[in-house]
C-alpha cells in the first residue's frame, strides 16, 4: 500500500490563481510515488452554501470538495468569515479520511487553515508538514490591519509556536523567510527546507516584443515599455510606482502595463484617471493561465512591488515567469529578502528600496537608455531558470522531504 499524503488547501484545481495553481502542479507531480488525496473547497459557489461535497479525481490526485461558503462581496469581514467557514468545513472532512499513517500537508494561506493541520494531528496522532507562502500576523501587520502590539497579534504569535512546534516539517520558499521563522522562535533549522516555487518553462520563454499581440494591438512597438503582472495587493508598492509613472507621463517614449488584480487596483484606476495618465495601460486578468507567455513577453522590462517591511513574509512565485520570458526585474522590495537576493546574484535587474521614488526613476531611466544590457539581463534570467527554478527542481526536494518522514515509520 502506498503511503498517502493530504494536501489541505482552500483552493485547487479548476482555480488557477497563484495558490490553487501551485498545489496542483505539487500533487499530480507526487503521484507517481504516492497516494495524493487533497481536501479543498468548492469552487464558483457565491450566496449560498454549496450542497454536500464530493470526491473526483485529477491524474491520479483524488479530491475531495467540501462544503464552502462565499460572498459576492470581499471586503475583509467577508474575507475572514470565509476562512474560517471553509477552514472548518476541511477539518471536519479531514478527521474523517485521515489515518495515523498519513501525512498532511498544509499550506498557511488562508491563516486560518494550518490550525485544522494541528487539531487533526493532536486528535489522530498523525504528522503534517506546513508549506509557507505567507508569514501571519506579519502579512496583516504589513497591511497596517493588525499592530504588533495588539494583544490578537501577540495571542496569534502564541498559537504559532504550537503549530511550527508540532509540525514534522517546515517548507520556505525562500531563504528570506526560513531566517524570520528562525528569529521569530518558530523554528529551528533542522525543521526548515527550502524549496522554491518556479518557472511554467513548458509554455513560458522570451519572445520578440515586437511579435506580441498586445504590442501590437495598443501599437506600442515604439514604446520602452514596464509590465506590471500580478496581485495589486494590500502588500504591494503600487503607489510608489504610479508616483513615478505620474512623474514620467509626458515622456511619450515611455509605456506602462499594469495586469492583474487585487484591493489596490481600483485605485490605480481612479489614481490614473486624476492625473491623466496617457502613458498607462491597466488590463484585468483574463487570459487562461496557458497564455501568460503573451502578457510576460509584452514588455522590455518586468517591475514588482513590495511594501516596506514584507522580507521573509513572502515569496513572489511571478519572479520565476518573468524570468522564463528572458525579461529584466525591477524589483521594489527589502534588500534582504529572496527576490533580491536572486536579482542580485544573478545579474538581472535592479533593486530598489520600497518608496525611494528618485532611485527607482534613475533605474527606469537608465533601463530605457541601455536597452543592450536589459537584453543581458534577460539572457540571463532565462538562463537561470532553466538551471535552478522549474517544476521538477521543485518535485525532487519534495520527493526527497517525504520519502524522509515515511522511511522513519517504517
Amino acid at each position: 500500500m502506498m503511503s498517502r499524503i493530504i494536501i489541505l488547501t482552500e483552493i485547487f484545481f479548476p482555480i488557477e490563481t497563484s495558490t490553487g495553481y501551485l498545489l496542483t502542479k505539487i500533487a499530480t507531480g507526487l503521484t507517481q510515488r504516492y497516494a495524493i488525496t487533497v481536501v479543498t473547497g468548492k469552487p464558483d459557489e457565491i450566496d449560498a452554501i454549496s450542497e454536500k461535497g464530493g470526491g473526483d479525481y485529477l491524474e491520479g490526485v483524488e479530491i475531495i470538495r467540501c462544503a464552502q461558503v462565499s460572498f459576492k462581496s470581499q471586503g475583509l469581514a467577508q474575507r475572514l468569515i470565509q476562512s474560517a467557514l471553509s477552514a472548518t468545513s476541511i477539518l471536519w472532512k479531514v478527521l474523517q479520511v485521515c489515518c495515523q499513517d498519513d501525512v498532511l500537508l498544509v499550506v498557511t494561506n488562508p491563516p486560518l487553515l494550518p490550525f485544522s493541520a494541528l487539531i487533526v494531528k493532536l486528535l489522530k496522532r498523525c504528522r503534517y508538514v506546513l508549506l509557507v507562502h505567507d508569514v501571519y500576523p506579519d502579512a496583516l501587520s504589513v497591511m497596517n490591519i493588525i499592530k504588533p502590539s495588539s494583544l490578537v497579534y501577540k495571542i496569534w504569535e502564541n498559537l504559532n509556536r504550537k503549530l511550527y512546534k508540532y509540525a514534522s516539517q517546515i517548507i520556505v520558499l525562500g531563504r528570506d523567510m526560513s531566517k524570520l521563522l528562525q528569529d521569530k522562535g518558530y523554528t529551528d533549522e533542522l525543521k526548515v527546507c527550502l524549496i522554491h516555487n518556479w518557472a511554467d518553462i513548458e509554455t513560458i520563454s522570451p519572445q520578440l516584443k515586437s511579435n506580441n499581440i498586445l504590442i501590437k494591438e495598443y501599437s506600442l512597438a515604439n514604446k520602452f515599455v514596464f509590465l506590471y503582472a500580478g496581485n495589486m495587493g494590500r502588500t504591494h508598492g503600487i503607489e510608489t510606482l504610479a508616483e513615478v509613472v505620474n512623474i514620467l507621463k509626458h515622456k511619450q517614449s515611455l509605456h506602462f502595463i499594469f495586469i492583474g488584480f487585487g484591493a489596490k487596483k481600483s485605485w490605480l484606476e481612479d489614481y490614473k484617471s486624476k492625473h491623466q495618465l496617457n502613458n498607462v495601460s491597466i488590463f484585468s486578468m483574463t487570459r487562461p493561465r496557458s497564455e501568460q507567455v503573451i502578457s510576460l513577453n509584452a514588455c522590455d522590462v518586468a517591475v514588482i512591488a513590495f511594501s516596506p517591511g514584507m522580507s521573509g513574509i513572502s515569496v513572489p512565485s511571478r519572479m520565476y515567469n518573468h524570468m522564463a520570458a528572458g525579461r529584466p526585474i525591477i524589483a521594489l522590495a527589502d534588500r534582504s529578502s529572496e527576490l533580491a537576493m536572486v536579482i542580485e546574484e544573478e545579474k538581472i535587474g535592479w533593486v530598489v528600496p520600497p518608496n525611494d521614488f528618485e532611485r527607482l526613476l534613475a533605474v527606469i531611466e537608465f533601463a530605457q537608455a541601455h536597452p543592450e544590457i536589459c537584453a543581458a539581463m534577460g539572457a540571463r534570467a532565462s538562463s537561470a531558470v532553466k538551471k535552478k527554478y522549474t517544476l521538477n527542481h521543485a518535485l525532487v526536494r519534495y520527493s526527497q522531504l517525504f520519502e524522509k518522514l515515511f522511511s522513519v515509520y517504517r
